[in-house]
C-alpha cells in the first residue's frame, strides 16, 4: 500500500484522541472512542503512538469528525503539505 510506506518513510505517528461529535446525520451527540477512531481511520495499529510527546516523530493527531468522513490518506496529506510543503498530488 502506497499510502503505508509514506508513512513510515515520513516516521509518521497518530495520536487518536476519542471525543464527542454531533452527528451531522441525525443531530445527536455520540462518544466516538479510541478504538473507534482506529477503525474508522483503518490505522495500521502499530502506528498509533502511546507518547504522542516523545520526541524524533512526525505526531498527526487525529478526532471524530463531524462530517462523518474518516479519510486517514487526507489527513496525512494535509500534514505532509503544511509540514514539508507541497507534495506533487496535492498541488
Amino acid at each position: 500500500m502506497a499510502l503505508e510506506r509514506l508513512m513510515r518513510f515520513y516516521d509518521l505517528e497518530f495520536c487518536v484522541a476519542p471525543g464527542w461529535v454531533v452527528s451531522k446525520n441525525d443531530g445527536q451527540r455520540h462518544w466516538v472512542s479510541q478504538r473507534d477512531l482506529i477503525q474508522l481511520y483503518d490505522i495500521p495499529r502499530d502506528l498509533v503512538s502511546d507518547q504522542p510527546m516523545k520526541g524524533g516523530k512526525n505526531i498527526i493527531k487525529l478526532r471524530p469528525q463531524y462530517s462523518g468522513e474518516y479519510d486517514l490518506q487526507s489527513e496525512v496529506m494535509e500534514y505532509l503539505s503544511y509540514r514539508f510543503g507541497p507534495t506533487k498530488s496535492n498541488r
